[in-house]
């Protein structure tokens, strides 16, 4: 099976101020400066304090995510709401042998 590249956006609200263009715009020049293409990009427009697994596309892409998939964020804070969200998720990832 081929693996896929999934970009993950999150913005707190639907403000003017907050747009998913700079996170997406930064992921793109990263895949483009290291030869490579994203595959899906996902995004969540919800409340920063909402934990990661009740976000719900951010919920649907790691259902989707297989072995050796790799998950591209623009900020590690984008991940979850707080340094022990963050922490999960990763050993979530790791735990699913995703890059």
């Amino acid at each position: 099976m081929e693996t896929k590249i999934f970009a993950y956006m999150r913005i707190s609200t639907n403000h003017k101020s907050q747009k998913i263009d700079r996170q997406k715009q930064a992921i793109i020049e990263y895949s483009v400066n290291n030869g490579f293409n994203i595959d899906e990009f996902v995004s969540d427009v919800i409340t920063g304090g909402t934990k990661a697994d009740n976000r719900p596309n951010y919920h649907n892409m790691k259902k989707q995510l297989r072995n050796g998939d790799t998950l591209i964020i623009s900020d590690v804070d984008r991940l979850g709401r707080n340094a022990d969200d963050v922490i999960v998720e990763i050993k979530d990832g790791v735990s699913q042998e995703m890059g």
